[in-house]
């Protein structure tokens, strides 16, 4: 894997995952990468501003933080087929992370490669996530999501009830209709078998047991 440019995702409001993008950021430096480092959180979105400042995607986006972290940056990300590394730090839930010590795994003195090394030289597996696509019939804007959607009506001085089609490879499998509704992932996959689930768009994260 090339690492010309990687981006490092921090949560917001944690100064553990700030300082371990600081730390992250100086390695990668010291080894020829442009690093860009942007927080991330439901207040914040760098993704758009990072994309204009830089011109494009990077080749790899380092993402530190929980499950929601993750999601924010897979729904920015998927699109641009950018690989996501994913860490738990600073976070609540870490159910789409690796764990925090491959960051500091491997040394010089033990002739180790580190994380990064181990990327450049392949040691590593892609796995490619299921994603969900919705659009409202009211406009053709494309939304995504890594684990769930949530329904729901757009005034809440009314109460219209949501009608929902769902649709796997073009074809309509189903429709729903309630006050509000949460469409999940893997309430999809048991119902119909995995093998009927689109996988494009698609997110590429690396899973748990990805780096050797």
């Amino acid at each position: 894997m090339r690492l010309d440019s990687v981006w490092l995702i921090h949560r917001a409001a944690s100064q553990a995952a700030l300082r371990q993008a600081r730390r992250s950021a100086e390695i990668l430096r010291g080894q020829g990468a442009r690093v860009c480092v942007a927080m991330s959180g439901p207040h914040a979105n760098p993704f758009p501003g990072l994309l204009a400042d830089q011109g494009g995607p990077p080749d790899l986006a380092v993402v530190l933080g929980g499950d929601g972290t993750v999601l924010g940056a897979a729904r920015h990300l998927a699109p641009l087929e950018v690989p996501l590394l994913c860490f738990n730090v600073g976070g609540h839930f870490g159910f789409l992370t690796h764990e925090r010590k491959l960051l500091t795994q491997g040394s010089a003195a033990a002739l180790e490669p580190d994380l990064w090394q181990r990327l450049r030289d392949d040691r590593f597996a892609l796995e490619r996530r299921m994603m969900l696509e919705a659009r409202t019939d009211t406009s053709e804007e494309c939304h995504l999501a890594l684990n769930d959607f949530y329904l729901r009506p757009g005034l809440d001085e009314v109460a219209p009830t949501c009608e929902l089609e769902l649709e796997i490879d073009g074809e309509v499998v189903d429709q729903y209709r309630g006050g509000t509704t949460t469409v999940r992932l893997e309430r999809l996959i048991g119902q119909m078998g995995l093998t009927t689930i689109a996988s494009t768009p698609g997110c590429r994260i690396g899973p748990p047991a990805a780096i050797e």
